[in-house]
């Protein structure tokens, strides 16, 4: 909405208090009267002139308590754990305030304060999350505007992806057991990410096709994934649970959750240092970028919401600048 025309007039049309505040229409001859009026209202909602009756009062930890019951279900059991952390940290700061209270300064505390015992990552990470509070105050009429945005974020180093070369790949792969081996191959070949192999089901697997689906990812996404022969053979002789849908299961039929010990015993039968479990998905991502695969066919597979993602990668193929220069053969007379 904002400033557009209708007919023969423009019209001014916005919220003052969020998008459950107040709203404002309003007709004009001429454009730039319509967005002078809009850009001096906006003006003196930030100045507190006019929207404050809009906005109601509500402390801080209420407010988490309404955020956890209405936006956390949208996301992932792993990011709602990494949430009620950063919950902790931010009502140990902060206290109890009135979400009005929050300022530029006081969320600037925050993060040096936190950058002292933590990551920058963790921090980032942990703006991100009030930013996202703030912002939801802001849609349901709490708040006027969200200090959070006009507060940087830490810039952070670009660490190497741990991967496991071809070699490597291929032995941990030989003295694995049981599960543990189907989803380390499940790894290696499909680069799924922990929570997506322990949500895969029997359904999901199409043996003709030779391809499986992936529902429940992150960002959720969903995406098809086409197997190679190993693959293949692997969950073809996986066994079965009689009274349970996901391929990975406990004995009693439920899905798997941990599978650290697992996974570091393997590694070690392998004579292998130890690595997260994500080192699986790295290692996917670099042997396909290391092969030559195009970046936009990686970024598909894996499922990188965002090219720069797969980007972390591309220095693996150092020759794919020089190579595609020398594709260009101009004629000279």
């Amino acid at each position: 909405m904002s400033v557009y025309k209708l007919r023969d007039r423009w019209i001014a049309d916005f919220y003052i208090g969020g998008r459950l505040g107040k709203r404002v229409r309003r007709a004009f001859k001429l454009k730039e009267h319509a967005e002078t009026f809009e850009r001096n209202e906006k003006l003196k909602e930030f100045k507190g002139e006019i929207g404050a009756k809009h906005v109601k009062d509500v402390c801080l930890k209420p407010f988490i308590e309404k955020y956890r019951e209405l936006h956390s279900p949208t996301k992932s059991q792993s990011s709602r754990k990494r949430d009620e952390y950063t919950f902790s940290h931010i009502l140990k700061f902060f206290g109890n305030p009135l979400l009005k209270q929050f300022s530029v300064e006081a969320i600037e505390s925050f993060k040096a304060f936190r950058a002292k015992r933590v990551q920058v990552t963790t921090v980032n990470k942990e703006l991100d999350l009030l930013k996202s509070i703030l912002n939801r105050a802001v849609d349901w009429g709490y708040l006027r505007i969200n200090p959070a945005t006009r507060v940087k974020k830490f810039k952070e180093n670009v660490k190497e992806p741990v991967f496991l070369n071809h070699s490597e790949g291929s032995r941990l792969i030989g003295v694995a057991k049981g599960q543990i081996r189907t989803m380390i191959v499940l790894g290696l070949c499909s680069g799924l990410r922990k929570t997506e192999m322990f949500n895969l089901r029997w359904e999901d697997i199409d043996f003709v096709e030779k391809q499986l689906r992936v529902r429940i990812a992150k960002g959720k996404s969903f995406r098809m994934i086409p197997m190679n022969d190993l693959l293949c053979g692997i969950l073809m002789s996986h066994p079965r649970h009689k009274s349970s849908l996901f391929i990975l299961h406990n004995s009693d039929g439920s899905r798997w959750k941990d599978v650290r010990w697992s996974f570091q015993k393997a590694l070690k039968g392998a004579g292998l240092p130890q690595k997260t479990f994500h080192s699986l998905r790295h290692s996917f991502v670099t042997n396909l970028v290391a092969n030559g695969v195009d970046l936009r066919v990686v970024q598909e597979l894996a499922g990188h919401k965002d090219l720069r993602t797969t980007m972390r990668y591309a220095h693996l193929t150092p020759n794919r600048l020089t190579d595609s220069v020398k594709k260009l053969s101009w004629q000279t007379d």
